[in-house]
């Protein structure tokens, strides 16, 4: 164990240097301003856990992304509650099936007995999502992260790919290079739960992909999924690591300040900018850290 953990440490060590840089390049930055120009769409996939956290994360959006936002839709699996929420929040549904292949519709994946099939269809959706959207970049917003703070995806003619410090998980990158023969990585993760894609470079990510694969791209991602490894591929890890090896001039990285709430309990938008605009971007209430009872969780939805 000492000796793995020797092994790990000029890893973890660059890692934080890399962070520490990046920080320092942007320390004077304002990330909200100035306010851009550019417009886009904005996409949230949602299931039923992501509930309790939907309305912040709209709200959010609409406050502080600093962006002509030509619509708010949600990708889901319409039934009587989306359907009531999204009209509530005038967010219009995307039905989930319509941005999937047959064999993607049809995924059966799990791992030690666990279904990951919804997890890795909902990654496939964001890499198709494209198609259905009328801006030339659209946001993707993970429903269980909102926003505390005004933030720019886009500057000085170029695209932000935020990232973040967490360590860097070694499938994603296998992955990353089976599929499209890269083997170039940037030293920190893309997995900021949420992503500015660029149409043009997501098609050119997916033609790479069927390239190098002489597969359709999907088929390519569902094919390289190891029944033993629970967390195997990372569609922001995969197209942020293009845009970085490909077309870097295109791009530009900034450091994603975000914190993970333990609590279920949701707060208001003001609380949340209060509690963590300061020092934040944004926050992510992930459902595997929240208490498991069901009258916590009844709670968390009626606050």
């Amino acid at each position: 164990m000492k000796l793995l953990n020797i092994i790990k440490a000029p890893e973890k060590l660059r890692r934080i240097l890399a962070a520490r840089k990046l920080r320092r390049r942007f320390a004077a930055e304002d990330p909200g301003k100035p306010a851009s120009d550019v417009a886009i769409e904005v996409l949230i996939p949602v299931i039923a856990k992501d509930l309790p956290t939907l309305s912040l994360c709209v709200e959010s959006i609409r406050s502080f992304v600093r962006h002509p936002i030509e619509r708010i839709r949600l990708i889901a699996r319409p039934d009587a509650q989306m359907n009531a929420i999204a009209e509530r929040l005038n967010t219009p549904i995307l039905d989930e099936n319509d941005l999937l292949s047959p064999e993607a519709r049809n995924l059966d994946f799990r791992v030690n007995g666990h279904d990951r099939s919804g997890w890795i269809k909902q990654q496939l959706l964001k890499l198709a999502a494209d198609s259905v959207v009328g801006t030339d970049r659209f946001l993707i917003v993970d429903a269980d992260t909102a926003f505390a703070r005004d933030v720019v995806f886009c500057r000085d003619g170029r695209d932000i790919l935020f990232c973040s410090g967490g360590g860097r998980h070694p499938p994603y990158f296998r992955a990353f290079v089976r599929l499209t023969g890269i083997k170039r990585r940037y030293s920190l993760s893309f997995v900021a739960h949420h992503m500015l894609f660029n149409n043009q470079r997501l098609a050119r990510l997916r033609h790479a992909i069927e390239q190098h694969t002489g597969l359709r791209w999907d088929l390519a991602i569902i094919g390289l999924l190891d029944p033993i490894i629970a967390s195997g591929f990372s569609e922001y890890e995969t197209y942020g690591n293009y845009c970085h090896a490909m077309c870097p001039k295109e791009v530009t990285i900034r450091y994603w300040y975000n914190i993970s709430s333990p609590t279920p309990q949701v707060p208001t938008l003001e609380q949340l900018a209060k509690q963590y605009g300061g020092h934040c971007l944004s926050v992510s209430f992930h459902s595997y850290l929240w208490p498991a009872s069901a009258e916590q969780r009844h709670h968390a939805l009626t606050i």
